[in-house]
């Protein structure tokens, strides 16, 4: 029986669809993966092997041919787990089809079953929201970060019984929920504000031009005590997407909890350095 999941990886910071195949027959036992895994994917099938078995699920006995799509595409590190151990569910005929429906799902398997967090759950959960996906199924501890996108309805899972019984219904599950703004604001907290600066009209609108077109910025000013107020004011001016776009970027090197923008460091510089 063939089986058809959608997944994501990561491409740098950004997130790329991935569709994984299980196809499992009647023949020898063995286990092939295509689809140019990297070595931490290929590893992953002992994992699954082992994961199945001791939650109790029936594995696939015959030949069972697993495909990331598409096939130039490197994949590298352990997402795919939870997608190919739920294909090979369905594959095996242990879920339905229809039950993953709407559904795209990323985590990776400890040998018990556990799902383990993964790097860039924000980034897939935007790319999710830009492929007009509905649902995402992430580990427990990425849900709160993949949450944020509001367009997407989000499932943690602590291990892969939960995993199956969040999309075979069998488990009612609240989807996880978390206001941009909240996060935005437990995240960013700062002793000055960029209203607060008085004045200094054409510095603070050419700052707002640049955030708004993700610029970057070198400040020059005879008086360092107005470029400082101001440079330290300046993150406090960002939108909601920007945030967003922001915490994408952290995202995917596994750094979602730590603030979303940081104001860079003011470099000592002699004249002669800054003019070349």
């Amino acid at each position: 029986m063939l089986a058809k999941l959608s997944a994501f990886a990561l491409v740098g910071i950004e997130a790329v669809p991935v569709e994984v195949e299980v196809d499992a027959a009647a023949g020898l036992p063995k286990i092939i993966l295509v689809g140019l895994p990297e070595l931490a994917v290929r590893e992953s099938i002992h994992r699954i092997e082992r994961a199945l078995a001791n939650l109790g699920y029936q594995r696939p006995v015959g030949r069972t041919v697993i495909n990331l799509a598409p096939a130039d595409l490197k994949k590298d590190a352990g997402a795919f787990d939870l997608p190919i151990a739920l294909g090979m569910l369905v594959a095996t005929g242990q879920l339905l089809p229809e039950q993953l429906r709407d559904f795209a799902m990323v985590g990776e398997l400890a040998l018990d079953g556990t799902v383990r967090p993964i790097k860039g759950a924000l980034s897939m959960a935007m790319a999710a929201r830009d492929l007009g996906i509905k649902k995402l199924l992430v580990p427990a501890a990425n849900a709160r970060e993949a949450a944020v996108v509001a367009e997407v309805t989000i499932f943690g899972a602590a291990n892969l019984g939960e995993a199956v019984g969040i999309l075979s219904g069998q488990l009612e599950v609240e989807p996880v929920s978390v206001r941009l703004e909240d996060l935005a604001a437990r995240l960013n907290t700062y002793d000055i504000d960029f209203a607060d600066v008085h004045g200094q009209e054409y510095a603070k609108r050419a700052l707002v031009v640049a955030a708004a077109a993700g610029h970057n910025v070198l400040m020059m000013w005879t008086k360092k005590d107005v470029r400082t107020v101001v440079r330290f004011c300046f993150p406090t001016s960002a939108v909601s997407d920007m945030l967003l776009a922001a915490a994408g970027r952290t995202s995917g090197r596994g750094e979602c909890n730590q603030p979303i923008l940081h104001v860079p460091r003011r470099f000592l510089l002699s004249w002669c350095c800054r003019l070349g």
